[in-house]
């Protein structure tokens, strides 16, 4: 119950106002499409368009929370409360399993209070 508690509080302030970073024009949710699929590889897109920011003051300390639509929590304790996308991919026994990033974007903000 305590921890049930504890997630509460510290996902309540999601419920209210947020700002949306906007990443690409479309719409918000987090898309994982399967681009190819055969007895060698499966190859993924991830396209985030953007990311709600959130400022929260937990003990007196300001935190940015941000929150991507369409995509789960890492709830790991100690850890900060990011976001992480979850996909389910079906690999036969049989084959090694072997994750390559073919292309990244990154995006870096300087966030002045």
């Amino acid at each position: 119950m305590r921890k049930l508690i504890y997630v509460i509080l510290i996902m309540s302030p999601l419920l209210c106002g947020k700002d949306w970073i906007q990443f690409k024009n479309g719409g918000q949710e987090c898309n994982v499409a399967v681009l190819a699929s055969d007895d060698y590889q499966t190859l993924l897109e991830i396209t985030i368009a953007g990311f709600y920011k959130n400022d929260t003051t937990i003990l007196g300390k300001r935190y940015d929370i941000i929150e991507i639509p369409g995509t789960g929590w890492r709830l790991t304790p100690g850890v900060p409360l990011l976001p992480a996308i979850y996909k389910l991919v079906a690999i036969p026994s049989s084959k090694d399993i072997k994750l390559t990033i073919l292309e990244k974007k990154t995006l870096c903000f300087l966030i002045i209070s």
